[in-house]
């Protein structure tokens, strides 16, 4: 059978926020795209910025009760155009590097709503993320708890941690990008908590704020989550500190989260988590939405339409 011609071939069907004018000429969220390709030249990112705010919004109407954080993962998309745009919505911004941090500040993030993850973080980065004074760091071993402590020694400052568990349950997702359980490599294991936190001790220039997770990227279904607050919540139940006062102060601050998010997050507001994990998507989902996938990664002209 011969390809079909253009005139017989079936018109393209428009997903997200493209679409096609009466014209048949490709749009973004109601802006055609091709002038600006003209005005700008090609390749070229074009990014909708009505869209990336509805994804912001989404997210903060479905968990307006918890009234949490909601970091953007800058390794989505590091143009500082995203960053300021998503900045403006009071978001904060998930970092894995020194360069993304960057990034972050230059974009407008406040300090106080960064978060810095990934493994291996080095000297240089720890001190950046110190002296910009961040929410906290997601530390992934007790190398790295030294390494933050004696970087935080050097200046005179004491380093908010949250110590990432790996809780040992199956995100039912693919296995490449499993990331909670015991056989991969990232996170503290689950059954070390309770002996690593009284090791902190120890360390004077550290200071355990929060536990974290994070189980793998695109979970379609509520049970993985569920399952795995569940086993942080047994944590944080576990005698953690050497004296009462001191387990109390931590399980103020991280059981009651917890369990008041058990207790008032509705299983079908968790559909949400399709594009929460880590805040991936909620900017840009760049791969889809490019307008020229080819553009150059250091190109820094884009336009929010």
């Amino acid at each position: 059978m011969s390809a079909a011609s253009p005139e017989t071939a079936p018109a393209p069907r428009p997903f997200g926020p493209l679409s096609y004018g009466s014209d048949g000429a490709l749009q973004l969220s109601g802006v055609a795209l091709a002038p600006l390709a003209a005005q700008y030249g090609s390749p070229l990112y074009v990014y909708s910025g009505a869209h990336i705010s509805a994804q912001i919004q989404r997210l903060q109407t479905a968990f307006a009760t918890l009234d949490p954080l909601i970091c953007y993962a800058v390794k989505a998309n590091m143009n500082t155009h995203v960053i300021a745009h998503v900045a403006r919505h009071g978001v904060g911004a998930d970092v894995v590097s020194a360069g993304e941090l960057k990034r972050a500040l230059a974009g407008g993030v406040a300090p106080e709503k960064i978060v810095f993850a990934g493994v291996a973080k080095q000297p240089a980065e720890l001190e950046a993320g110190l002296a910009a004074g961040i929410l906290q760091f997601n530390v992934e071993s007790w190398a790295e708890l030294e390494a933050l402590n004696a970087a935080a020694g050097r200046l005179g400052k004491t380093a908010p941690v949250a110590l990432r568990v790996n809780p040992d349950v199956d995100a039912q997702t693919l296995a490449k990008i499993t990331t909670g359980t015991r056989g991969n490599k990232f996170g503290l294991p689950f059954d070390d908590i309770p002996a690593l936190v009284r090791q902190m001790e120890a360390l004077p220039h550290v200071r355990l704020e929060a536990l974290a997770m994070h189980i793998g990227s695109q979970l379609l279904k509520i049970q993985p989550f569920a399952d795995a607050y569940r086993r942080l919540q047994a944590v944080t139940e576990a005698p953690l500190y050497g004296t009462p006062v001191e387990s109390d102060k931590l399980l103020n601050r991280c059981r009651d989260p917890l369990h008041q998010a058990m207790a008032e997050v509705e299983p079908d507001r968790w559909t949400v988590s399709r594009i929460t994990e880590r805040a991936y998507d909620i900017a840009t989902q760049s791969s889809e939405y490019s307008l020229v996938a080819l553009a150059s990664l250091s190109r820094d002209a884009m336009v929010l339409a």
